[in-house]
């Protein structure tokens, strides 16, 4: 899309607006000036010098370039960067904040107006972290279901436990199913890795303490097949069994894993792998 001529003019950041600042994780070039909207600054926050854009913000036309400009500043938002803009546009009438979230894959509807305050009233640092990691609107969800409780020392234990993105939307839905079942311990001496297998065992009693039993039966049955024969107990939802990787490098590579298969079946057949 062609723009028309913006003619735009190189002002001072003293004589501009910040209102729209949502605080975005990508770095803008210190050797670029900043970009401005009629005055209000939509990029390089911390710059001396702003381009603005002179723009008839209130037609339909001038909106579209609003949008196509901010589009083309920020390729990529993460979600929590996405609820920051959002808050910040309340009040800017002329920003099409609708159409850059619809953009991005959101609806700006009661859901996401929601779920965004929600995020908002966390600690900052816990924002930071999810924008960082990418955490998306389902992974968040669960801070409705407690959103009159104070969070902080949960969230700030998930924010400086180093866990992965995927283990801290598991720390963070297990934590709070917890905290609902009023099973959540106030402190617990451990982080990272241990405390979300703590969190595991808290929620889930039984199902791990099988996990734990099947493990052993499957070292046990690791020793009577060959060793190029990778076997683990895995958990997939609300299902678990057995995950058989087979390396074939000749033909009796076939014959000797064929010949443990037997040995597998048998482990199926007993105990409690029968279960599930």
């Amino acid at each position: 899309m062609k723009w028309p001529e913006l003619r735009p003019q190189l002002t001072s950041r003293t004589l501009c607006r910040m209102e729209l600042n949502f605080g975005p994780l990508s770095h803008w070039p210190a050797s670029l000036p900043g970009v401005a909207v009629q005055g209000v600054v939509i990029a390089g926050f911390e710059q001396d010098l702003i381009l603005n854009h002179h723009l008839d913000v209130d037609s339909i036309d001038g909106q579209k370039q609003v949008e196509e400009i901010f589009m083309s500043l920020y390729p990529q938002l993460s979600w929590g960067e996405m609820a920051r803009l959002w808050k910040s546009a309340e009040t800017l009438n002329w920003f099409p904040i609708a159409s850059v979230l619809i953009r991005r894959g959101h609806k700006l509807n009661s859901h996401f107006t929601s779920l965004a305050e929600c995020f908002l009233r966390q600690p900052l640092t816990f924002q930071n972290l999810c924008i960082h990691k990418g955490w998306g609107g389902n992974d968040l969800a669960p801070l409705q279901s407690v959103a009159g409780l104070d969070l902080r020392p949960l969230l700030d234990k998930i924010t400086s436990s180093q866990l992965s993105k995927s283990q801290g939307v598991q720390a963070l839905e297990l934590a709070i199913d917890l905290l609902m079942q009023g099973q959540l311990p106030q402190e617990i001496e451990q982080d990272g890795e241990a405390w979300l297998k703590t969190l595991r065992q808290l929620r889930y009693p039984m199902s791990t303490e099988a996990d734990e039993l099947q493990q052993t039966q499957v070292q046990a049955l690791q020793k009577v097949v060959p060793s190029s024969t990778q076997i683990r107990w895995v958990r997939q939802g609300d299902k678990a069994g057995l995950e058989v990787r087979l390396f074939l490098a000749t033909p009796k590579d076939l014959l000797a894993h064929s010949q443990a298969l037997p040995h597998i079946q048998s482990a199926l057949e007993q105990g409690p792998w029968k279960k599930h």
